[in-house]
């Protein structure tokens, strides 16, 4: 019966040991980051990409509002902004390596905010020169 009662600890032993591995592996996995307005950026994915990055997909209406305004911006401003246009493969992958998962677009990420969404210019402006 001893024996028994041994055998039953080690396979339940190593049945948390197993479960408790499963879960180390999927967090290291998902250290992607939706985009949700408002949210801030974590500084291991922030550290990766330009202050301002803008990230639409072409025939998008919203994007069609969005961009012409941040590409305007960027001129007043004398920056340079990234822009990934997802319907672009070598740019939906370059934004998914970064760890950015994106599910409405315009995505607008500003000193490691995201905002999700047209703005108006004063809006970005303000966002971007404080």
């Amino acid at each position: 019966m001893k024996k028994v009662k041994n055998w039953i600890f080690i396979v339940m032993f190593i049945a948390v040991l197993a479960i408790i591995a499963f879960f180390v592996i999927i967090n290291q996995k998902a250290s992607s980051l939706i985009l949700v307005d408002g949210v801030v950026v974590p500084s291991n994915i922030c550290s990766k990409i330009p202050e301002v990055v803008v990230i639409y997909k072409n025939g998008c209406p919203a994007c069609a509002v969005a961009v012409p305004r941040l590409q305007e911006l960027e001129q007043e401003l004398g920056k340079n902004f990234k822009y990934y246009d997802l319907s672009i493969t070598s740019d939906a992958q370059e934004v998914k390596e970064k760890g950015l998962l994106v599910q409405f677009v315009p995505s607008v990420i500003i000193k490691c905010k995201v905002y999700v969404g047209v703005r108006n210019k004063e809006e970005y402006k303000s966002a971007i020169v404080s």
